[in-house]
């Protein structure tokens, strides 16, 4: 292994620590890498010290204890969440190419920058303004408002301290922020991390609330990432489309607009030339909601002539936007929401796709089922010559209906719901390029429950029948010897049959 190319051992670097660069302790894990000779320590040093990362863990501040006695009693603990130190130790600042915040826990929330400053041993004699925040932040525990001038001094402080971290990182192009903390301070620190690397930046990830993001973020961006939850306020930044590559959002609908892309654009023509995968989430999912939003003049026209993966979880879909969508050269596409809009997606040109995967949720929707089952027919008709066809289909109300199926070209399904699993195997003929099922039903199914399933299908039905079905998973039934010695011998009716798993 020691002999291996260079070409080889960086990717084997890579594979074993991007997906750790978020998180410090494989990160810390991966540095065993280094020790194994020069080659791999020349490697493995420029990969893992490309990301900097401060992940912070605190606890709350005892009752009676001042900030600055907690901070000085929890110096090494900080100092050991965050790997920075360690990158400049070894004079790689200048390396570092991503640079990650995380904080999940609410000890501190108020107190985040100071957790971030005490971590990075960035001291008064590096900053003055250290001093300030510290001041600042000690009013906040104690519930003490602060002056006008108090305020502004410790805005101006945390862009002083910001600005420091930029002299030690001079070189990020990646900036990933993962915390709900809405305190103004650490707010106008990100801002200023922002602001300083613009023009640098390729990648921007946060779920920062209220004004951390109303800036122009770069022109650069080609992989930007914001999330947001149901009780956040957020404001959309201006993005230029051009760059992007990858986009993700996770915000209400309410707050979000396709002119956040209208970057130096006063037409009405939205492009993404280079957008090669959109994930839109919408936070306020009304699971049971079958509304499908009419046409609106409003949207600009969008247009994705390189976009190949699409996914939308319970996203209100206006009827121009599902057209803008659907033109263009999709090979991916997920969508999970209301029946309707997918009917509507599916009736757009989908004959470029090689995987199409609907999650339909029917909670609270009254449909009647054999017009429910028509509508979801007509659907799966159109999904001829799509090599991996998925729905997914979760109820709680009747028990489903599947007289009338006909899904020729569906290919995996999964099923979460009450139903007959006798007349789910009446129905499995009509779905005859179906390889894979996965089915709970919330019928009280035991073991001897479904023996007796399987005897009656024996002798009221002759087989074998056409079908590909290759695997087969029942969630909720204990499978005895019995049920799985029935199941082996399943192949009188389903001749392709590979596996049977029970959960």
């Amino acid at each position: 292994m020691a002999d291996l190319p260079t070409v080889i051992i960086e990717r084997i670097i890579y594979f074993a620590t991007v997906y750790a660069n978020k998180s410090l302790g494989d990160w810390k894990n991966a540095l065993r890498l280094l020790w194994i000779n020069r080659e791999w320590r020349h490697a493995a040093k420029r990969i893992l010290y490309s990301c900097a990362i401060v992940d912070l863990n605190c606890k709350f501040i005892e009752e009676g204890k001042t900030v600055d006695t907690y901070f000085t009693d929890n110096k090494a603990v900080l100092m050991a969440n965050t790997n920075v130190l360690l990158i400049e130790q070894n004079d790689s600042g200048t390396m570092a190419k991503q640079f990650v915040i995380k904080y999940s826990e609410d000890g501190l929330r108020k107190l985040l920058l100071l957790c971030i400053i005490t971590a990075l041993a960035i001291n008064e004699s590096d900053c003055p303004a250290v001093s300030v925040i510290k001041e600042g932040s000690d009013a906040a525990k104690n519930g003490q408002a602060l002056t006008d001038d108090q305020r502004s001094s410790c805005l101006k402080a945390a862009t002083d301290v910001a600005q420091l971290l930029v002299n030690r990182l001079p070189n990020i192009t990646d900036l990933d922020i993962c915390t709900h903390c809405k305190e103004v301070y650490f707010c106008q620190f990100v801002n200023t991390l922002i602001s300083s690397y613009n023009g640098k930046l390729t990648g921007f990830h946060t779920n920062l609330p209220v004004n951390c993001t109303t800036m122009l973020i770069s022109e650069t961006l080609k992989n930007v990432t914001i999330r947001s939850h149901v009780d956040t306020i957020i404001h959309m930044p201006t993005i230029n489309p051009q760059p992007l590559e990858y986009l993700m959002l996770n915000v209400r609908r309410t707050q979000f607009r396709w002119d956040t892309f209208r970057y130096n654009n006063n037409s009405n023509v939205i492009q993404f030339d280079n957008l090669r995968s959109l994930k839109l989430f919408f936070v306020e999912a009304n699971f049971g909601s079958t509304q499908v939003l009419g046409p609106n003049d409003h949207i600009p026209q969008l247009v994705f002539p390189k976009l190949t993966t699409l996914i939308l979880y319970y996203l209100p879909l206006t009827t121009n936007e599902v057209q803008y969508l659907m033109k263009a050269p999709l090979r991916i596409l997920n969508y999970s929401g209301c029946l309707d809009t997918a009917h509507m997606i599916c009736n757009q040109s989908i004959g470029n796709l090689a995987d199409l995967t609907i999650n339909i949720n029917l909670y609270n929707v009254h449909i009647p089922p054999n017009n429910m089952i028509a509508k979801m027919n007509k659907m799966f008709s159109k999904t001829a010559g799509i090599a991996k066809v998925t729905l997914t289909l979760t109820w709680q109300s009747n028990v489903m209906d599947f007289t009338d199926v006909y899904w020729p070209h569906l290919t995996h399904l999964y099923l979460n719901g009450p139903f007959d699993l006798y007349a789910l195997f009446l129905a499995i003929p009509r779905m005859p390029n179906l390889v894979d099922l996965l089915a709970r039903s919330t019928l009280s199914y035991t073991s001897d429950r479904v023996l007796l399933v399987l005897h009656t299908l024996k002798r009221d039905n002759a087989g074998p029948v056409s079908s590909k079905l290759k695997h087969i998973k029942f969630l909720k039934v204990k499978g005895t010897k019995q049920l799985v010695k029935a199941f082996d011998e399943l192949t009188w009716y389903l001749p392709e049959l590979e596996s049977v798993d029970f959960s």
